[in-house]
């Protein structure tokens, strides 16, 4: 998942796989009641419940983009789409395991696999 390098830290399917869940999971009520409770606890807070779309910031598609606790604006668009057309060559039958490593053929072993971005349970 991590990619042994400053930045951006994260495999491309890693950052992919990221930007993509930020998208389809927004911060819910949960969360930011949860970050109010901690703060009142540690007094520190999780910048990406308080700034949703941070994460467009520093890997997506608001990189060129300075930001700015006081003049923050959430992203519009993800940009998880460019991310992809730049990092993903087509979209095929190609599977992938967990790590991101390419599977040909029949899956025999036993885990998780990623296929035109369905999982795939093997048991």
């Amino acid at each position: 998942m991590l990619s042994g390098n400053v930045y951006p830290f994260f495999t491309d399917w890693a950052l992919r796989m990221l930007l993509r869940w930020a998208q389809q999971d927004p911060v819910s009520e949960k969360e930011i009641n949860r970050n109010e409770a901690i703060y009142g606890i540690q007094k520190n807070r999780n910048p990406f419940v308080d700034y949703p779309g941070l994460e467009q910031y520093i890997w997506g598609s608001y990189t060129d983009v300075a930001f700015s606790y006081d003049n923050y604006v959430q992203p519009e668009a993800t940009g998880i789409s460019e991310v992809h057309k730049a990092l993903a060559p087509s979209a095929d039958e190609s599977v992938y395991d967990l790590r991101g490593q390419r599977h040909e053929g029949r899956l025999q072993k036993r885990g998780i696999y990623i296929r035109q971005k369905r999982k795939i349970l093997v048991r």
